[in-house]
């Protein structure tokens, strides 16, 4: 057997009056094309996992975006996962890229906001083996 890799990515904008996401949009990575990623109750199990992680990264994203005081205008983003032939976790990777209102942001708010994703409740409650990173942009 072999490695199980997901690869989602998104898409979102978010309402710089209070800096919430107004639209989100994801796709899942099958066969070489993306797909949008439709939750139902077919879906997946692990592919509601892979979901669950990402979808916290990104809240984490602009929760620390609002904690520093930076207003999100857009948000992109990507996951890679890969678990072993018998389903558990190896390596987690995310990397963000937002527009900000007010322009680029120092090195301090993105190691805050870095920090920030990989403390949210479903990262914290992953195994300590699982290789976890993340990279975050703010123009």
């Amino acid at each position: 057997m072999s490695d199980h890799v997901f690869d989602l990515r998104l898409s979102a904008e978010h309402n710089p009056e209070d800096n919430t996401v107004t639209t989100m949009s994801v796709e899942n990575l099958v066969e070489g094309s993306w797909q949008a990623l439709d939750l139902c109750e077919t879906t997946p199990g692990f592919l509601i996992f892979v979901y669950s992680i990402f979808a916290c990264h990104h809240r984490f994203l602009w929760v620390g975006s609002k904690d520093r005081e930076i207003t999100i205008t857009a948000s992109s983003g990507s996951i890679h996962l890969v678990a072993d032939e018998d389903w558990h976790l190896q390596h987690i990777s995310t990397e963000f890229k937002a527009t900000s209102a007010s322009g680029s942001s120092s090195d301090e708010d993105i190691s805050y906001i870095s920090e920030k994703i990989l403390n949210c409740p479903v990262s914290r409650n992953l195994p300590a083996n699982v290789e976890a990173g993340t990279s975050v942009v703010i123009e």
